[in-house]
């Protein structure tokens, strides 16, 4: 009980931590999308020139990808490692459990048992890797954003920020599984496809 509440407290806290710039991304590219209305409205604010809040509006877009793609990087240094070791383990833990199933009396206790726990597996890896998925896919949003905003209204300074941020937004955010891979479904998939490997193993 004690390590299943620990289980449950942690993968909320890392949810948190990945849902966190899947929201911020969404946001940017919501501001970016309706540029010219967000520029109106700073221009009332500051009561400057149209060509210096859009200037205003677009430094900030700017500090807040780079405070995203920041956040990120700490986060793949921190957790790209531990999120290994979870790859691993997950896929060594839903071959066990399948081992256990097919060994055990089929009653109606284990088959409940070992179906809840199979599903509870599933979903959890399912919502880190989901997240991560949306978070490259709305990465690469972020420079269609920009490039939809009618750019070419804008001044010619903030033309060129804007062209490097689009070069800067090309490169995809992504959460890193040890050195070798990122979280995407795919990888999801790829844990499935090992646990059957495991299972085969250990069967036999």
């Amino acid at each position: 009980m004690v390590g299943a509440f620990y289980m449950m407290y942690t993968d909320a806290y890392n949810f948190n931590l990945i849902i966190f710039p899947l929201g911020q991304i969404r946001i940017l590219t919501h501001v970016l999308s309706n540029f010219p209305r967000y520029v109106l409205k700073v221009k009332d604010q500051l009561q400057c020139s149209r060509d210096e809040a859009s200037f205003v509006t677009l430094r900030e877009c700017i500090l807040k990808h780079k405070g995203i793609i920041r956040y990120l990087e700490e986060y793949n240094d921190t957790m790209k490692n531990i999120m290994l070791l979870d790859f691993l383990q997950s896929s060594l833990q839903l071959a066990s459990i399948m081992i256990q199933f097919v060994l055990t009396k089929a009653t109606v206790f284990n088959i409940i048992f070992h179906a809840e726990f199979v599903f509870s597996m599933l979903l959890r890896l399912l919502v880190y890797y989901w997240y991560a998925n949306e978070i490259m896919l709305e990465s690469i949003n972020v420079s269609t954003a920009i490039y939809e905003c009618g750019w070419y209204d804008e001044p010619k300074k903030v033309k060129q920020m804007m062209l490097l941020m689009i070069q800067r937004a090309n490169k995809v955010l992504k959460l890193d599984i040890g050195p070798f891979t990122t979280m995407t479904l795919g990888t999801f998939l790829s844990i499935l496809k090992a646990s059957y490997s495991y299972l085969t193993v250990m069967y036999r």
